[in-house]
């Protein structure tokens, strides 16, 4: 367009425009107003856009912190990065003092060595179902059942339930 433009502009001649300074003129403010009307109709779109990634990524949020289960994320050597509300309450922190401590920091020392191995069946693309005891804000013991991947990205996700019920019943029903 601009040089289509800028051609019919300077060879074909009228009265009005027989200097060269008018023809430039009009061509700069021509193209000035394409560019604008381009630029206008390129935010609006990109505008609409940002609003809708920004809903989805609320609504993603709104569905992880209303989750009845602990979610919990990790970087690859096992340093909390995210986690939801139902996760803080079940362990009995605020996100706060969670993020940045490492996995290892909320279990048994005699369960360490168990997480190195299954960490190490996750990274070969494995995922892992299994029940944990886990260590409480207040120091008591908690039975959870984990369910956790590693994404593609390379953080570590998993789902937590608190088992305590289930466990207290089945050992009711075994005496």
């Amino acid at each position: 367009v601009p040089v289509g433009l800028a051609f019919v502009v300077t060879h074909f001649p009228t009265a009005q425009l027989e200097n060269v300074s008018i023809r430039v003129a009009i061509l700069t403010a021509t193209l000035t107003a394409g560019g604008l009307l381009v630029l206008v109709t390129t935010a609006l779109a990109l505008d609409r856009a940002h609003a809708q990634l920004e809903a989805s990524r609320r609504q993603t949020r709104d569905l992880v912190e209303r989750a009845p289960d602990g979610i919990f994320v990790a970087d690859l050597d096992g340093r909390y990065t995210d986690v939801n509300d139902a996760g803080c309450h079940m362990f009995g922190y605020s996100r706060d003092e969670i993020l940045g401590k490492s996995i290892v920091d909320l279990l048994p020392p005699s369960e360490a060595e168990r997480l190195w191995q299954t960490k190490d069946a996750l990274l070969g693309g494995a995922t892992h179902l299994g029940e944990w005891t886990v260590l409480r804000k207040d120091g008591s013991y908690m039975p959870v059942e984990f369910s956790a991947r590693i994404l593609p990205d390379g953080r570590w996700q998993a789902f937590a339930r608190d088992i305590s019920e289930r466990k207290r019943l089945e050992e009711a029903l075994r005496l």
